[in-house]
């Protein structure tokens, strides 16, 4: 027979007593579940819409209710689809004891709102939701070269942001990897995800380089088209030529100082290292010896004072192709020169180029 002494008694004691509260607890929680599962609890209808942040409604969309106990691992989840109108409607049944989960997922099952609710009341209850961004949004366009050929099997890829001053978010699948899709025959591409205000898009292809461009629902009918110029692969110089208000070259000239400008080219975007990881991930271009992002351009500046035989400075750059903003700047400053530029802009940098400028 066993003896305990009484350190040994009280330790025991205590043991049985936290086993038995966790033991109740446990099957406390189980039993509020259960009693959702065996139907003996009231039932009540989640109701509302879903529209995007312009106030579009979004139809597809599931919208769930997850029940949870503490304690207990069952999730019992409820759900419905969105209708035309943004509609949804779903019955569930209600405890007092059981916390609910309010979800909308869309068709890939990427969460797209998620919002915790304790002390339900024991009726039905009434949700509408705004989702940040617009949901479900088609983006396409055509990808073509400088002299506006279609460019198939360029590699595209998009990315959303409120403002095009900060960098924007890479789309993602519901694994979390970049979204993105070749060009067909025709240069033409579609992928649809959820935007904030503008939808950028990057497309690449080796022998052309990277080139983005971008835009947004202004219409809010969850279409956006956005077509992409490419400029080309290697490297090329860059010149600019300045004229004077009647389009005639000013040669052979030490320009005024009131003349002289500087050139920014520059990308607004870079998403050169997500297209490394698409183009690697899924073994796209075999024959492509560098990363992709060997071929994003770069932003350089220069700066004009002085023009040789047909207005033209040269030599100035040799830079990467692509497709470039130009900014023509003050030469002591970032604020806009008076001049103009009259050749292409954006510049699609795809031969030895020349920038045309004309100053007064």
């Amino acid at each position: 027979m066993l003896v305990l002494g009484r350190k040994a008694s009280l330790a025991l004691a205590l043991a049985l007593i936290l086993w038995t509260s966790v033991s109740c607890t446990t099957l406390a929680a189980a039993y509020l579940v259960d009693q959702l599962l065996s139907k003996k609890a009231p039932t009540h209808l989640w109701t509302g819409t879903v529209v995007d942040q312009s106030g579009r409604a979004l139809s597809g969309l599931t919208v769930k209710v997850d029940a949870t106990a503490t304690g207990d691992t069952k999730i019992l989840t409820y759900d419905s689809t969105t209708d035309a109108s943004g509609a949804y409607s779903i019955k569930f049944r209600w405890s007092d004891q059981v916390d609910y989960t309010l979800r909308v997922e869309d068709a890939d099952g990427n969460v797209l709102y998620s919002h915790d609710f304790s002390n339900v009341d024991n009726a039905d209850k009434t949700t509408d939701i705004t989702l940040t961004g617009s949901v479900g949004v088609a983006i396409s366009g055509v990808v073509s070269d400088a002299a506006g050929q279609p460019v198939p099997g360029a590699v595209v890829i998009a990315a959303t942001t409120d403002s095009l001053a900060v960098a924007p978010s890479v789309l993602l699948d519901n694994t979390s990897a970049p979204v993105w899709t070749q060009t067909n025959d025709a240069g033409i591409y579609t992928i649809t995800g959820t935007l904030n205000t503008y939808a950028v898009i990057c497309a690449f292809e080796p022998g052309h380089g990277f080139s983005y461009n971008y835009g947004t629902d202004t219409d809010n009918n969850g279409q956006i088209a956005v077509n992409v110029k490419m400029g080309g692969g290697g490297r090329y110089n860059v010149d600019a030529q300045v004229v004077d208000s009647g389009g005639s070259p000013i040669a052979n000239r030490v320009l005024d100082p009131g003349q002289r400008f500087r050139v920014r080219a520059s990308e607004k975007f870079n998403l050169s290292t997500t297209m490394d990881t698409v183009v690697s991930g899924n073994s796209l271009f075999p024959s492509l010896s560098t990363k992709p992002s060997v071929q994003q351009p770069p932003d350089f500046e220069f700066t004009v004072s002085a023009t040789a035989a047909d207005g033209v400075a040269t030599g100035l750059q040799d830079v990467e192709g692509g497709t470039y903003t130009i900014d023509l700047l003050n030469t002591g400053s970032d604020t806009p020169a008076t001049a103009l530029i009259t050749s292409t802009n954006p510049l699609a940098l795809a031969a030895d180029g020349v920038i045309v400028v004309r100053v007064n």
